[in-house]
């Protein structure tokens, strides 16, 4: 065990050095030009060009040799009838048809009609890998299954003389040299050849000893070595050809080639505000960059031009790339960080309405312990989710996490919205838990990661922004025409806002008037309580039953009355102390032959103004909502308010169910109003969506106008009568 974590802790400080290394290279690619990037590129190309020129003179040497090995081996096999021999020269006919194969793909590439492959031919190499390792693979299983037959049918005579074990180690000695050679250069094409004469010299000795033992001591040594060579070979073509698959069909480069290439692009120019997305993937032996930045829109074309040519420059000179996909935006999609939206609604909203859970007939017998669950089982969940994030972020990706969090929130909410027991909104809740360990851990590494450092406080900020405030104020000051529209209906809120106060005081003078004479019925009160004090300062009936330990014992016929602390055992019915104490189920109380009512949730006031906060309050609905937009959340508002009012009336009036009938009614002559009044404007530009709502004549000048502009090239006024 020590040496094993000996040998990780060695393994992992090798990979920091070469990390830091590899920094060491890239801050020198962030210290040059354009010009140096440009001709470090060409340095690399060419660098690139001699090491595959230098492929190419060692694939012809091995061909040559494999020529004459062929020879060699065919007689080695004619001469011995050994099948572990035969196994050796099956390999090398297989070595000289993978070799052939190689060489006609390295003469396609260099011969490569740009017309008819502008890209993407040099790829031919890889696919030439994966036929030639299936192939010797395919072959090799064949052999195993003659020497299986061999060794059932006790059909094995190898005959070994001096001439086969000399022919076999003359092939061993050539093949060993050229793989010393092969192993010296650090190209794709040799350790492909390395790889494949280390298996013919490992193949070619097997197959020399098993011969040799099956002829001088155990003839079954013979098929069981040439078992074992094709098994080795197969085992190690296989094992390239699921190696290779990876390179041609998309696969994501190493998380340390990414995290070079961020770095790059961030540190380039402090005039890139984000990284929208960064892929690194491989179509080939070097990998594609597909690199979204964010800059400024008010930056000159020829600047941002320049920007980002460099930046492209400066990625291409990394060993690893082929190519660079650089695209250019003036707006960062911001979708991550309204998941903290998600959270702060559920903190704030849920906390609140766990007050009223336990009221819920569906969900009782709900102890204390249960509330705790319920609401704890959230912020457990979220730990949770956020030990799990990391690793799965690793596995499969920043942005598919938050998606997965988005996707897991939008469950959990359906599932609370339908939980009609305790082991639903459980089961809800932890859900919820899981998609905010997944958001709160995954979208400020996400955005952290996609922001330049001058500013990537200020954007991991945000999140937690968003779980305050949301989106919405953004969205209202978005632009500069909503402005006036906004004050107007900031100004017309807070009007309201008044009036509406106002109107509540001219009510609340008239409310019943707090009694401070107790002597009539002072031996039904406890002035000792601690809360009647507090209740007796207060003046009139609206401010009592206002107070959430205060009610009002009025008495009968008189506008006056006792603010007295509530019973907690039967607020709605009776008061702690007072006249209003005791027993009752119709709160009326009487106590030396005065009767008293006992209020906790409205006063008996005069009717005469109560119709101010209603009006009041459609005015603030009219103000609100031209905030919110126009005509449609107006309307809505509007109809919000009109419903609820009308709602018990139509229950009263007709039944229930004829009222949901009555309003199935009003929507679908609604619908068939917006199927052939409103028209379809799918593909329209704001400007042609206005026209569609235009009377004929005012739509002939205002199309006139336009065409005018497009011809002028300039802004015309706006005609208006």
């Amino acid at each position: 065990m020590r040496k094993r974590r000996r040998k990780k802790l060695k393994e992992y400080y090798e990979n920091q050095e070469r990390l830091l290394e590899h920094y060491r290279q890239d801050e020198a690619r962030l210290q040059a030009d354009s010009f140096d990037a440009d001709k470090q590129f060409k340095a690399q190309a060419e660098q690139f060009g001699r090491k595959q020129r230098i492929d190419r003179l060692l694939a012809r040497l091995v061909f040559m040799l494999n020529i004459v090995l062929l020879f060699v081996n065919l007689a080695a096999a004619v001469l011995s009838g050994s099948y572990a021999v035969i196994s050796a020269f099956i390999d090398n006919t297989m070595d000289l048809t993978s070799s052939a194969i190689v060489q006609l793909t390295v003469w396609a590439i260099k011969h490569t009609n740009m017309f008819n492959y502008p890209r993407g031919r040099e790829r031919l190499e890889i696919v030439a890998v994966v036929v030639c390792s299936t192939i010797m693979g395919v072959t090799n299983i064949m052999m195993i299954i003659q020497s299986i037959q061999a060794i059932l049918s006790d059909d094995v005579h190898p005959q070994v003389t001096l001439v086969t074990i000399l022919l076999l180690l003359s092939g061993i000695v050539s093949k060993l040299s050229l793989l010393i050679i092969c192993c010296m250069q650090k190209t794709t094409g040799s350790r492909l050849l390395a790889l494949d004469l280390r298996n013919d010299v490992a193949t070619s000795l097997v197959a020399l000893g098993g011969a040799y033992l099956g002829d001088k001591f155990w003839p079954y040594a013979d098929p069981i070595g040439a078992i074992l060579v094709c098994f080795f070979i197969a085992i190690s073509w296989f094992a390239n050809v699921f190696s290779t698959i990876p390179l041609i069909v998309g696969r994501r480069a190493e998380q340390e080639q990414t995290a070079r290439i961020c770095r790059i692009a961030i540190a380039h120019d402090k005039r890139i505000m984000f990284l929208d997305h960064v892929m690194v993937y491989h179509l080939g032996e070097r990998a594609l960059v597909e690199l979204h930045v964010v800059l400024d829109e008010t930056l000159p074309l020829k600047v941002t031009h320049d920007i980002c040519e460099a930046l492209e420059r400066k990625i291409r000179t990394l060993d690893f790339v082929d190519r660079v996909f650089l695209h250019v935006d003036y707006q960062l999609d911001g979708d991550p960080v309204i998941g903290g939206f998600l959270f702060g609604y559920d903190t704030g909203i849920v906390s609140t309405t766990m007050l009223y859970v336990p009221k819920n007939n569906e969900l009782k017998p709900m102890s204390n312990q249960w509330i705790g669950l319920i609401v704890s089982i959230t912020p457990g969940m979220a730990t949770i989710g956020a030990l799990l994030a990391g690793k799965a972020t690793d596995v499969f990706g920043r942005r598919k996490m938050v998606i997965l969090s988005t996707i897991i929130f939008t469950l959990g909410t359906i599932v609370c919205a339908i939980g009609i027991s305790k082991w639903i909104l459980l089961a809800g809740r932890i859900l919820l838990g899981i998609a905010i360990g997944f958001a709160s851990m995954v979208v400020p590494i996400y955005v952290a990661e996609s922001s330049p450092a001058h500013i990537r406080g200020k954007l991991i900020t945000s999140f937690q922004l968003m779980i305050t405030f949301g989106l919405l104020t953004a969205n209202i000051f978005a632009r500069l025409g909503r402005r006036v529209l906004l004050l107007s209906s900031i100004i017309g809120v807070f009007i309201t806002f008044l009036l509406l106060g106002g109107a509540f005081l001219l009510i609340n003078r008239n409310s019943s008037t707090v009694q401070t004479n107790l002597y009539p019925y002072q031996n039904s009160f406890n002035t000792d309580h601690k809360e009647f004090a507090k209740c007796a300062k207060l003046s009139n009936c609206d401010f009592c039953i206002t107070d959430e330990s205060c009610g009002f014992c009025a008495q009968d016929g008189q506008q006056l009355g006792f603010c007295l602390p509530k019973d907690v055992q039967n607020p709605d019915m009776s008061s702690l102390t007072g006249p209003c104490a005791g027993h009752s189920n119709d709160a009326s109380h009487q106590i030396n032959n005065t009767k008293f009512e006992w209020r906790n949730e409205m006063c008996q006031n005069d009717k005469t103004l109560a119709f101010l906060p209603i009006l009041f309050m459609a005015l603030f609905l009219c103000s609100f909502a031209i905030g919110c937009a126009p005509l449609p959340t107006f309307c809505n508002w509007q109809f919000n308010l009109f419903i609820p009012i009308n709602l018990l009336a139509s229950n009263q009036a007709v039944t229930r169910f004829d009222t949901f009938f009555l309003y199935a009614g009003v929507t679908a002559i609604a619908f068939v109003l917006f199927y052939f009044v409103v028209p379809e404007t799918k593909g329209l530009s704001l400007d042609e969506i206005q026209l569609l709502f235009m009377m004929n004549r005012e739509r002939e000048r205002t199309v006139t106008r336009l065409k005018m502009k497009q011809l002028s090239g300039m802004d015309l006024p706006t005609v208006t009568q």
